[in-house]
């Protein structure tokens, strides 16, 4: 599963699809304080970058120089 939910964490690992957006926008709705981590991810389809910017939680860059420049543009000041 590309989306992990642990506690307050949520871990975006290898591809993140489209159908995975729903999930992650309805679990950053409903808890606080959450982290997110990308440091695992290799892909993100926008609807689940929309949603990381819709709620605007800190957000931890994925390992790759060319997804962290990606993530890093749509997710601006909050990302870590």
């Amino acid at each position: 599963m590309p989306i992990r939910f642990e506690g307050s964490t949520v871990y975006c690992q290898g591809e993140c699809m489209v159908e995975d957006a729903l999930p992650l926008l309805e679990f950053l709705r409903t808890h606080e304080g959450v982290r997110i981590d990308m440091g695992d991810c290799t892909y993100a389809h926008t609807a689940v970058l929309q949603a990381l910017a819709a709620a605007a939680k800190e957000v931890k860059l994925p390992a790759s120089p060319e997804m962290a420049r990606w993530v890093g543009a749509v997710m601006g000041a909050i990302c870590v």
